[in-house]
């Protein structure tokens, strides 16, 4: 579905949309079980330094953990799905077998009337500056915005596969099924040596019918309520750490917005094509000017002077 910025815009910003965005913000900050892991509820310096601590990784890889277990952070976030780049891998997705390592399955949220989204936003930047304070000045890169006509957005993603040297996670093979890989592109590549499927790479899909069950990644679609649970780490490139945020699960809640933004596009599309109709060429009819009645034929005389083909009279030889 061919989306114009426009469209999309006001499919993000529409009442219905924004008041289920921030009921399911609501919802999940006041329980009991999730609202501890809401990356809403860290929009807090004191908080975070409770909370948090860094752990330097092997591969130039810095985690952040919990201060208590040292187990990798998961927060979890509430959003309208902007944009998304995910599985299946297909024949016709002309994966580049030579750098497979480099592409990512990734989701861009949105949520630019909802305060726990806006709070999440904010809560990014603290940590950022949480995770800049545990190294020298310079060393971590300053964060750069992330926007959309002016909304702010969080997009957090996760490598398809692995290096094959890279011994920072445990193989997870027996993961990879065919709602990723239904050609066995994937599994061919594993095969050959050069990369490995692992849990880092292994990304929970699921959707609420109300209750969670085992999804497909070819069922998220732009304007989609979906939960994202992100893990904030910092890679080291070119001397410098870049703070990301890689995408550990995606739930979709509602699809309300899918169904908005698709009748909006053909509303927009039908409304760009009604001037071009309207100008289409009139139609040449016959009139009672075009019938002129004379002595000198009639009407069938005037008929014959309009036709393309007109009979020849016989000509008469002169002896």
């Amino acid at each position: 579905m061919d989306v114009s910025v426009e469209t999309l815009k006001q499919v993000l910003t529409d009442p219905i949309c924004a008041e289920k965005l921030e009921n399911l913000g609501k919802l999940r900050h006041d329980s009991e079980v999730c609202g501890p892991c809401q990356l809403s509820a860290f929009n807090d310096d004191a908080k975070i330094r409770r909370s948090f601590n860094i752990k330097v990784g092997p591969e130039n890889y810095t985690f952040l953990v919990w201060c208590g277990s040292q187990e990798e952070v998961g927060l979890d976030v509430q959003g309208l799905m902007s944009s998304c780049a995910l599985p299946p891998i297909t024949n016709q997705t002309g994966f580049p077998t030579h750098r497979a390592h480099t592409l990512k399955q990734k989701a861009t949220l949105c949520g630019p009337n909802s305060r726990y989204f806006h709070d999440s936003c904010q809560a990014l930047g603290r940590i950022h500056c949480f995770i800049d304070e545990s190294f020298p000045v310079g060393e971590v890169r300053p964060p750069g915005p992330i926007t959309f006509e002016g909304m702010n957005m969080i997009m957090a993603e996760t490598r398809i596969v692995t290096p094959l040297e890279s011994t920072t996670w445990t193989s997870r093979l027996d993961a990879l099924g065919p709602s990723i890989d239904p050609d066995n592109l994937l599994r061919s590549l594993v095969r050959s040596g050069k990369y490995q499927f692992t849990e880092d790479n292994v990304v929970e899909y699921l959707e609420m019918v109300p209750d969670d069950i085992e999804g497909s990644p070819h069922i998220f679609r732009q304007g989609q309520l979906v939960e994202m649970t992100v893990n904030v780490r910092a890679l080291q490139i070119a001397g410098q750490k870049n703070v990301m945020l890689h995408m550990d699960s995606l739930i979709l809640h509602d699809r309300y917005g899918v169904g908005l933004l698709a009748d909006t596009v053909i509303q927009a599309s039908r409304s760009t094509v009604a001037p071009a109709m309207a100008a289409a060429p009139r139609k040449r009819k016959l009139t009672e000017e075009d019938i002129e009645i004379d002595s000198g034929g009639g009407v069938r005389r005037c008929m014959e002077r309009m036709s393309i083909t007109v009979e020849k009279e016989p000509t008469v030889q002169k002896e």
